[in-house]
Parts: C-alpha cells; structure tokens; sequence
C-alpha cells in the first residue's frame, strides 16, 4: 500500500516532490522519484510484502526500460509468478510481478490480477505511460491533463499545488454531493480533475480511455444451496489469500454480519487475530455487543475504542484527508478506528460491499414492498394512511421512521405516489429533494448549473430491479463514498484496508444471484449457518451508525446553532441564508432528516475553509 504521483510530458524535480510529499501519511517507510526530459514520477511506500530494499519504487525492469510505480496490493501474485519463468526477479514483492507481466502480457495483465491497485508504467522507448485502476475502484486515482500535459496522483489535495491549476469549483458537483452526500466519478469537486473510473485505464501522450471490466448481471436459475456453497467457497477463499501480509494484520469487527463472516474465515488460516471494535459512549449498541461475543468464540485478541461527541474536533483533519466532500458520519469513527488500532496492526480487513452486493440495506426492503403497494386497489389512500400511522407501525417498514420524523413521512408519501423506480429510489437517498433545493441553493448556484442530477441516474425497472439497483450503488456511492472513506481514513495513519467481498470474483457471482435470495442478504446469511451462532445471523442490520441527531440536540446542540447562524456557504453564495433558518425552525420535528442535511453542509463549508477555495 503506497502512494503515487506523476507527471507526464515533462521533467519538474521540484514540483513532485511537492505532489509526493502531500501524501506522505500513505508511505512512511520509503520516498523515490524517476524523472528524464519527458517525465517526473514519485512514490510513497508503506512495505507490506518484502520489506526490504528490493521491494522500492519506482521499480525498474531487468533493461530498465520500464518504470513502475504502485499503488495497492496483489493477491495471487505468486500463481502469476510462478507463470513467468523466463522473467528474473529480486524480490518477493507483488510490484515486480505486474511489471514483468507486463512485459508477458502488456494491457491484457489487467485480466490475471486479482487485488487493488492504481499504477502507472512509463516505457522509455516509446515515452508512453499505461495507467490502470483496479475493477471495483478500491484503490484511487486522480488526474488532470493541462497544457498536453497529464499529472496524476493517488489522492487528489497533490494535485491542487499545480501551479497551472485553475481551482474551480464545478457547480454540478455541488449539487450532486448534496443530493448524494458524495460525488460520483469521473468528474471531482474542482473542474478539470478527474477520478479515473473503476476497471479502466489510459495511455498517454496519445490519449486513450479504455474500460476493461465491468459488473455483468448474468442472472442465473440456481437452488439456494447451489449459492450458499459456492459463495462459501469464494468468501473461505478471498479471505485466505488477503491474508498474505509481512506486517500485522487485524480485522475491524464491527459485530455486525459481514465483518463476523470475515472473522470465523479468518479463525480457520490464523492463529492469532487481532479485532477491534467502536462503541459510542453513551449510546447502546447491540452489535458493539456482538464484537465482543464474536472474540470470544473465535478467541481474538479484542479492543473496543469509544467515540465520544468531542471528537468532532477531529473533523478539520479528516475533511483533510477525505480530499473531496462525503459526508458520511461514520469516517469519525473510521478515522479513529485506525489511529487507535494503528499501535497494534498496519493491516486490516473491513467487511465493506457486503450490503451493495447482497442487499443489506433498507432501501431494498421498502422498494421492494413499494412494488407490491402498486398492485392494491385504492392505494392512492395509502399516502394519507402513512401520515396518521404512528410512527412505531412505520419503524417496523423503516426503522429511522421516528427519528426522521415530519419530512420522512413526507418522503414515504412521494414514494407512494409515484411509480418511477429512479425518483422512488431518490424519495429514500437523496438528501435534499427538488423542493428544498429551490429553497435551499442561491439564485447564483441555479444558474450556473448544467446538469440535472436525475439525468445520470437512471434505474432499469424489471423483474430484477432490486439487483439494478444494488448494481448502480455498487458502481457510485461504494466506490466514491464508503471505499473513499476507508481509504483515506487508513491511509491517513498508514495503515492499509483490504476488503473481502470484493473480490471481482465474489462481485461476479454475486450479481448471478436472483433477488430473492438477496433481499435483507438472505443467502449470506444462510451461508453464514455454519460459521456463527444464530444470535450474529439474526441481529438486525445496522448501518455504521453515528448519532450525529442525539448529538446535535444535546453535547454539539451550540456547534450546530453557531454553524447554522455563520458560515461561508452564505458567503459564497451557495445556500441561500433563510435555509439555515428553516432548518433551525424545523429541526426538532425531524432530528435525523435535518442532521443528515447538516452534516452534508457543515463538510462542505469545512471542505472550502480547508483548501481556501
């Protein structure tokens, strides 16, 4: 796990090293640089696999006629080893074997990786560079090409010191981060840099963008027990080989399903395992519980690290290290997470992608009673109906239906009254509806946008409509908001996050499944019978919850009404002031609705204070 910048089409010493030094939190252990006339690469290793001076980069060829510089980690790099006979290699690194691969099998090396990674490999006979980001976007990759010239780094606050760089910010990703709480690729909050999109790569100087996998949704007409031993054997089998490592390695242990899974796999390759696990203070938690029954059966070397309401103070740094706006809540505890249990470990497994590509989330759940809902004779009285239920009966469909008070039910009522899948599928994401941001953003910010954020998300309404939509989520907010966070977050103590689920291999399969065998994630947790007790399979999902509404109404209840009284986003004419107003004046009615609308402000407002754009 490292970092990497680069400049292709010219020699600058002294602006890599700048780019290479803003991402020296992703590499500790090791900086190095590669220029000529024609181009300038930098690096920052943290050594996992062959710690010593064989594993450096950039990494030469045996003629030294190609440059690599990696970022990420390759699984089944000894199978490809072992395949490349006639190739002479020092080290014992998964760098040098996609190096000589290249040479084997030259773009098609893509194919017979299996890990994440973002590289890039420069030939000094044709000056051309080949850059490549893995199939699910679980490694970064930003770029910007100004003057014919390409820059290009693992995080994107490198490539903000250019000093050709115009720092402009694009309207439509504004717009899109606070209907999405992030923003999708390719595009970035900056005009003119871009994220490299998932499975894809380019070669430059003669510019080619070029995808090379994508998720297919070959649906298959298999038994249940045909899914569950096979998914076992996928799972048994990730987990295994991400288990290579020459550094400790750990498991962040939630208690929840999907990181428990990966806990008992774990227990059958390892003699010792080291997990640790959040709990929020004052907050009960019943799968904080479940981590620590979890370690006792497996027997782990556990730790529990508290998140208090003061870390909050943390927040400056970790929009620091987000690098774009997310307003996800869970990086605090993410962030914290790793700093705490970096002491201990420089590896670990999360259990991310679970819920995206088994079908986890609530959302699921309510789209799909919604299609039921569509064929009831006099449904149109359901919207009424919905708003004089007592919010209890709702919890049992919803179960943030009380926190989110008023402006959920409204919502529940739009969904009802509306059969587009897209804009049903918005009415439970989005946070902020069309409505609000009439009344919410400036006159200046509607002017100068050009897209319509409706206008990229378009879901196919069939039989499987559940698996196009876990499909699409797969595709957007997995990899540019939860992969980004527990990217970042790691890196920022260097420390590095592997994720099982997402094999490509398990992803294949996984969108062979039916959608009735996936909502709540019923084959994964059938498949999980025979590795956990039934008090893991049988707790209800809950999300990487922080109580930022509790919060907020109590110990931050003055650092929200000061953010809600002051802040640049007025300034610079973003949000229209009388929205703060109406939030304060609303907030009690709906906490949860209007926390989440808040957060997604305030890492705005801190994002454009940080990076003084």
């Amino acid at each position: 796990m490292c970092g990497i910048t680069g400049i292709i089409g010219k020699e600058d010493k002294d602006l890599i090293k700048k780019m290479t030094f803003t991402i020296q939190h992703r590499g500790p252990d090791q900086e190095g640089y590669y220029t000529d006339k024609n181009i300038s690469l930098g690096f920052r290793r943290l050594a996992i696999l062959d710690l010593s001076k064989n594993g450096s980069q950039p990494m030469f060829n045996e003629n030294k006629d190609l440059i690599l510089t990696f970022n990420g980690e390759i699984y089944n790099f000894k199978e490809i080893k072992n395949k490349l006979n006639n190739h002479n290699f020092i080290s014992e690194t998964d760098t040098e074997v996609i190096l000589h691969g290249y040479e084997e099998y030259k773009e098609n090396i893509l194919k017979h990786l299996n890990g994440m990674f973002a590289f890039c490999i420069y030939n000094k006979h044709t000056k051309q560079c080949f850059l490549a980001r893995d199939r699910i976007g679980i490694k970064p990759l930003y770029y910007t090409i100004i003057d014919n010239i390409l820059y290009f780094s693992s995080e994107l606050k490198s490539l903000l010191i250019i000093p050709e760089l115009k720092k402009e910010i694009n309207p439509d990703a504004i717009n899109e981060f606070l209907t999405l709480r992030h923003i999708n690729g390719p595009k970035t909050i900056i005009k003119n840099i871009y994220k490299l999109q998932p499975g894809h790569y380019i070669t430059f100087p003669k510019l080619k963008i070029k995808k090379y996998w994508e998720i297919k949704q070959n649906i298959t007409n298999f038994n249940e027990d045909y899914y569950t031993k096979r998914l076992e054997r996928l799972l048994n089998q990730s987990v295994k080989m991400q288990l290579i490592s020459d550094v400790p390695l750990g498991i962040f242990l939630s208690g929840g399903l999907d990181s428990s899974i990966i806990t008992a796999l774990m227990s059958k390759h390892s003699q010792e395992i080291k997990s640790f696990s959040i709990s929020f203070s004052q907050y009960n938690n019943q799968e904080t519980k479940n981590a620590l029954l979890v370690s006792e059966l497996f027997n782990t070397n556990h730790k529990e690290i508290s998140v208090y309401p003061e870390d909050i103070n943390l927040l400056n740094k970790i929009i620091y290290h987000l690098d774009e706006p997310t307003a996800d809540p869970a990086a605090i505890p993410t962030y914290i997470l790793a700093q705490k249990s970096r002491k201990n470990i420089t590896v670990t497994l999360v259990g991310e992608g679970a819920d995206e590509i088994f079908g986890g989330y609530e959302q699921y759940k309510i789209l799909k009673l919604k299609q039921y809902l569509n064929y009831i004779p006099g449904k149109n009285i359901l919207p009424i109906l919905i708003k004089k239920s007592p919010k209890k009966v709702l919890n049992y469909f919803f179960k943030y239906s009380e926190s989110l008070g008023e402006k959920g039910i409204e919502r529940f009522s739009d969904l009802i009254k509306t059969n587009n899948l897209t804009k049903n599928y918005l009415s439970l994401t989005s946070f902020f509806d069309q409505k609000e941001k009439k009344l919410a953003y400036s006159p200046e910010l509607i002017s100068k946008l050009k897209e319509n954020t409706l206008k990229n998300i378009n879901i196919k309404k069939d039989k499987e409509f559940l698996n196009n939509i876990m499909c699409f989520e797969t595709k957007t907010e997995m990899v540019d908001c939860l992969l980004m966070k527990v990217d970042k977050m790691t890196m920022a103590h260097s420390m590095e996050a592997r994720v099982p689920y997402l094999d490509h291999n398990i992803v294949d399969f996984a969108f062979t499944i039916p959608q009735k065998y996936k909502n709540s994630k019923y084959i994964l947790k059938k498949t999980a019978k025979n590795l956990l007790p039934k008090t893991i399979i049988s707790t209800k999902k809950q999300r990487f919850f922080v109580p930022i509404d509790k919060w907020f109404e109590n110990e931050l209840k003055d650092y929200k009404n000061n953010f809600l009284e002051e802040n640049i986003l007025i300034e610079r004419k973003i949000i229209n002031k009388n929205y703060f107003s109406h939030i304060q004046k609303n907030f009690s009615k709906s906490e949860l609705y209007y926390s989440r609308q808040l957060w997604n402000l305030i890492n705005l407002d801190l994002w454009l204070k940080i990076n003084k754009i």
